[in-house]
């Protein structure tokens, strides 16, 4: 962000490293306020940010800019940047900071060995873990910037390290050619998803039957989700952050206004900050399913070869005309093409239909299918949340699980994968060949 008095003369931005820059601007600022079009960033026009202090960001008390949306973006020290250390005039010091994570890398000596450490950053505090490194001690430093003419880090045992230069600037948009005009609007208006990895369906360590479904469009974040399988839908809001985490008004459900969730690859789910799990649970399109506003009623659903459409069949009744259609596949959601007579009679104005865990397709037309079969014709059992997270996997006949076995996604009965769950599955069982989607 860059400032002349009362005037933001340009915010550049990347929204992930190696991303493509952006800049928006100019803005003007009254008070705390900032009246900035932020249109190009999925925002509105006449976008008015407000400038907060002491607020909490990466574990810390920071300023920070809030946009309407309660899109943060939090203050943080300007750590990244080449330093030098006066106890090694010969040496190398840089820092490259991405999030609150840090990398640190130097030589002690001009022909010296290369070392690197791993840093986190907390407002205007790092940390740096040496123990693999240069053989300092692990220690916190903080920012002052007094030291120097750019400012440096005040280690704990009294070492400086004074800033010699800043990390290079973020570079100007790539200029749109071949479209004039509208090439540069449509290249502005162009706003990168941050949040496609939150897009999904996921099931809650807390609420056993819970379904969450996060769509994401921008940075803008929509939550839908039921506390038990027959429960009344609820809906709420937030807004993508970073690639990793995102603000969710939770307070319905007994959360915060900006409930910061991290998402989390290896699980692969979202971790908010008390602790409560979402796991994320892959799409299982294919099956047999119910449509209780017709009795007798069936839609068999399979994935055609090229993994990105779905054949859907189906009868009214259990003498009526079978009709056909097809899906296209767009991550947990789909759109059916039905034909348009068929459409009016089954009311999906515009077959469009998530995929939640509970095995159920949810059209926004309001019909929901209940899947009662798989895709081999087996009885169809939801994968319940109480099991995905229990960390635990199946093993072989009579043998014990332990804890940090992480679970696979499986039936909510807790005997499939051969354990007596009133043992809290301790005790090894006959193994029935479908522990792999085991639970308990």
């Amino acid at each position: 962000v860059k400032q002349n008095g009362t005037q933001v003369t340009v915010i550049k931005g990347v929204d992930k490293a190696g991303g493509k820059p952006w800049t928006v601007g100019p803005g003007e600022i009254t008070g705390d306020d900032l009246a900035i079009d932020m249109s190009s960033r999925g925002l509105t026009e006449g976008e008015v940010a407000k400038y907060e202090r002491n607020i909490v960001g990466f574990g810390a008390v920071c300023d920070g800019i809030r946009f309407s949306n309660r899109m943060l973006w939090t203050k943080m020290a300007p750590f990244a940047g080449t330093y030098v250390d006066p106890n090694f005039p010969m040496g190398t010091r840089e820092i490259k900071v991405n999030g609150d994570k840090a990398t640190v890398k130097g030589k002690n000596e001009d022909k010296g060995k290369n070392w690197t450490a791993k840093g986190k950053c907390n407002g205007n505090e790092i940390y740096v873990d040496f123990s693999l490194a240069a053989k300092f001690e692990d220690q916190s430093a903080k920012w002052d910037p007094k030291i120097g003419e750019k400012g440096g880090l005040r280690f704990k045992d009294g070492t400086i390290w004074m800033k010699a230069k800043d990390p290079d600037p973020i570079p100007d948009p790539p200029v749109a050619t071949g479209e004039g005009a509208a090439g540069a609007t449509k290249q502005a208006a162009a706003v990168e998803d941050l949040g496609e990895q939150f897009e999904g369906c996921y099931s809650d360590n807390s609420r056993p039957e819970a379904q969450r479904m996060v769509s994401v469009e921008g940075n803008k974040v929509k939550v839908t989700g039921i506390d038990d399988l027959n429960g009344p839908q609820w809906q709420t809001d937030g807004s993508v952050v970073t690639a990793d985490t995102m603000l969710v008004d939770m307070r319905a459900r007994g959360g915060a206004k900006d409930d910061l969730a991290t998402f989390e690859p290896s699980v692969p789910g979202v971790r908010f900050a008390d602790g409560t799990l979402w796991n994320k649970v892959p799409p299982d399109f294919e099956g047999t399913y119910e449509d209780p506003k017709f009795v007798g009623a069936y839609r068999i659903v399979t994935m055609e070869p090229d993994g990105k459409h779905l054949h859907v069949r189906g009868k009214d009744t259990a003498d009526g005309q079978e009709w056909t259609a097809r899906a296209k596949i767009d991550g947990n959601n789909v759109r059916v093409d039905f034909d348009e007579k068929i459409a009016e009679k089954l009311g999906h104005k515009d077959g469009m239909a998530s995929y939640w865990n509970d095995g159920s397709l949810r059209f926004l037309s309001g019909p929901i299918w209940k899947k009662v079969k798989d895709g081999k014709g087996n009885d169809w059992v939801p994968v319940s949340g109480d099991v995905v997270s229990d960390g635990y996997a199946a093993l072989e006949e009579g043998k014990s699980r332990k804890p940090g076995d992480k679970g696979q996604r499986g039936g909510g009965d807790g005997m499939s994968d051969g354990y007596d769950p009133k043992k809290d599955g301790t005790k090894g069982g006959k193994w029935d060949g479908s522990g792999r989607d085991g639970g308990g």
